[in-house]
């Protein structure tokens, strides 16, 4: 499934409705880590609101957000490789080959980072009938 494929609604912290638990998905990539997003900063892509740092990352991810939101809307691909949607957690994380990826949890990234390019076609090959079974979704 490409990048402009339909996906499921992206993982959102049900407390508080937001993608990826309101982490700032460019700071991955511009800071080399995971920073919380400002209400003021807010973009909403794909039936969830996105938080940014700042209005630079905003306009950058409104361009272009197949480009830093997660792969497989933020769910951990080792779990998806393995057939079962298991949301990420946006404190554990890897980019690979310019995506970003995250994990449930570090043992997870750990057997990801053993193979990641096996592991992603796996997950890229279960991912259409895993992301049906996603709250809200019939067609990944």
């Amino acid at each position: 499934m490409g990048p402009a494929a339909a996906a499921p609604t992206h993982w959102f912290d049900p407390a508080t409705g937001l993608a990826i638990g309101g982490y700032d998905p460019l700071a991955y990539f511009t800071r080399r880590a995971p920073r919380k997003g400002l209400e003021e900063h807010e973009y909403t892509w794909r039936g969830s609101v996105w938080r940014f740092l700042n209005p630079g990352n905003q306009a950058a991810f409104a361009r272009s957000p197949n480009v830093y939101a997660p792969r497989f809307s933020g769910y951990d691909p080792f779990s998806i490789a393995n057939g079962r949607p298991t949301s990420g957690h946006p404190g554990i994380w890897a980019i690979h080959e310019r995506r970003l990826y995250i994990f449930h949890n570090s043992a997870n990234r750990r057997l990801w980072a053993r193979d990641p390019s096996g592991i992603i076609a796996r997950a890229e090959k279960n991912w259409p009938r895993v992301g049906r079974t996603l709250p809200g979704n019939s067609t990944p």
